[in-house]
Parts: C-alpha cells; structure tokens; sequence
C-alpha cells in the first residue's frame, strides 16, 4: 500500500478505519500531498479526520454508503485511476491489535478491480 501511495502522480482515494491508519501511512499521504496528489479519505472517525487535517489541510474527507467500522473490511486504495488495493481484517489472528489484514491488488486500465473500484469512486 505505501508503495502505491508513493507512485501515485494525481489522485488518491483511500478508504479505511481508524486503527489502520498509522503514522507511517500519515507519513506517505503527507508526501504524496506535498507533491499535489489530491487526496480523498473515508471511512475513518471525526476526532481521526481532525488528526489528520492538521498534518494535510488539502484533502478531501467523504461519506461512503457503508458504515465502515461495522463491517471486516480494511482498506480500499485506488491511485491515479490505474491501482486498486482492497483488503480485508482477518478477527482473532494472534497479532498485538487481535486482527490480521489480507489484500489483494490489481493495476493497469483494463485490470477488472480498478474498473469496478474506479466505477465505484468517479
């Protein structure tokens, strides 16, 4: 994910829940920012979205049809229109937060999750 995050050239849209958003990945959407990618945000809290605007005023934070900590997903990345990244918590894995992560990406114009991710989001 933080590779993609750091190839993005235009636009970024990113979906995840709070616990998934670290410092590190705060870390990579400050640079990509700094580098005039348009970033859109979902998913996460209010007092999260607030965090988050101090270190990278431009973004952009929108509603989604999904009240996202209620379900398993993880993370939904979609850079430049061209990368796709979805994952999913895995409960009860035996790591420190009690939850795994497991993705699966795909990139490329004609790749079908970037066509029905960027159908989704544009």
């Amino acid at each position: 994910m933080l590779e993609f995050i750091d190839e993005t050239e235009d636009e970024l849209v990113y979906m995840t829940v709070d616990e998934l958003l670290t410092d590190t990945h705060l870390d990579h959407l400050e640079r990509a920012a700094e580098r005039g990618v348009d970033i859109h945000l979902a998913g996460i809290s209010e007092a999260v979205q607030e965090r988050i605007r101090e270190r990278i005023p431009g973004l952009t934070v929108f509603e989604t049809l999904w009240d996202w900590e209620k379900v398993s997903a993880g993370s939904v990345l979609l850079t430049d229109e061209q990368t796709a990244l979805v994952s999913v918590l895995l409960p009860e894995s035996g790591t420190s937060n009690g939850t795994e992560e497991t993705a699966i990406w795909g990139s490329g114009e004609h790749n079908s999750l970037v066509v029905v991710l960027r159908a989704i989001f544009t």
